[in-house]
């Protein structure tokens, strides 16, 4: 049957209320702040000066109840409700829209009506928007080729076959006379393969090579595996970045044979969550890297693993959205956890 969810309990089920007229639920009325200008056509409209979005007042809901009880139960039924309700923040969820509810402080007024039915009216002073009753998640997977690693462009690894004593594995782009890698809009290079750590165990150095014939060795810390090379500090061992044309690894171990290929990526990985309006996100990481998250043009960081509440916050929807940014290429997994709001 048909009714209203308070703070958990039904108004039939669990007070023997029969709605007996529809809902009124009223709109939020907008804040607009405008000003009259001596010599001005129209208003000057300051009402997004501030927040830069519409703000609202509280928006009023009644509720209009019957119940053909006992005197005895009458005194009861009041009792409950005035305990459970009568100036109480109460979580309101009406069955024709129970995906969302609305938060507000209710209070209660009874009177009797001329067929001797008891009859009471609730009427709560709600927040203006309704929110979802369930939470909004969107996982964001950081790594070399997923959704939120930012790649601004990818080039072809072509494994060599040895020389000599020392294995290698060279990256061609172009020739030394005609050299085709530009490196200079990146902040990092990165080496990706599907390759055994084991492979990556015997590596001497990653050596880079441009047009002129200027070598810069970048080094190579033990137990690392997918290298990422600071593209200033190949420029800052004499290479031109932006007339690379080859890069070779040196070391004991086979060459990469598949797989492989180099990434050129800016100094974070993000990814944009785009949201509707938005009330007290949770962001849960999991990863060894630090991550900030920009919401409302403000950031904030969180350097481990762990669930974070964001700071209370509500979005315009046109263009609403949260930035996670990672600044490192370590594998990384957040979700982010919001309720959804609308007017």
């Amino acid at each position: 049957m048909y009714g209203v969810t308070f703070n958990g309990k039904h108004s039939l089920r669990d007070y023997g209320l029969y709605l007996s007229s529809r809902p009124i639920i009223g709109n939020p009325e907008p804040r607009l702040y405008q000003l009259e200008i001596p010599g001005r056509d129209g208003l000057l409209d300051l009402t997004k000066s501030v927040t830069g979005t519409v703000t609202y007042s509280n928006r009023t809901l009644e509720f209009e109840f019957a119940s053909m009880k006992t005197i005895t139960e009458q005194v009861a039924l009041r009792n409950a409700l005035n305990n459970d309700l009568h100036g109480k923040e109460v979580k309101v969820i009406l069955d024709e829209d129970s995906n969302y509810y609305y938060s507000g402080r209710a209070s209660v007024e009874w009177y009797e009506s001329a067929d001797w039915k008891t009859k009471c009216r609730v009427t709560v002073d709600a927040e203006p928007y309704k929110r979802k009753t369930s939470l909004t998640e969107v996982t964001v997977t950081f790594d070399a080729d997923g959704p939120g690693q930012r790649l601004d462009s990818e080039f072809p690894l072509n494994p060599t076959s040895t020389e000599s004593t020392q294995r290698i594995s060279g990256m061609y782009f172009g020739s030394k006379a005609v050299p085709t890698l530009d490196a200079t809009g990146f902040d990092y290079l990165k080496l990706y393969c599907n390759a055994a750590s084991a492979q990556w165990s015997g590596i001497r150095g990653i050596y880079f090579y441009d047009g002129t014939g200027a070598v810069y060795v970048a080094p190579f810390p033990s137990g690392t595996t997918n290298p990422m090379i600071d593209v200033a500090d190949i420029a800052n061992g004499g290479v031109d970045v932006s007339k690379i044309w080859k890069i070779s690894i040196y070391g004991h171990e086979a060459p990469f044979q598949g797989g492989t290929k180099c990434l050129g990526s800016s100094a974070d990985a993000s990814f944009n969550v785009p949201v509707p309006l938005t009330i007290s996100p949770t962001l849960r990481v999991v990863c060894t890297t630090p991550i900030r998250v920009y919401v409302c043009d403000q950031f904030h960081d969180y350097s481990a693993s762990g669930e974070y509440e964001l700071p209370e916050m509500r979005i315009d929807p046109a263009g609403a959205v949260i930035v996670l940014q990672s600044p490192d290429w370590a594998d990384a997994e957040i979700t982010l956890s919001f309720e959804e709001a609308f007017i």
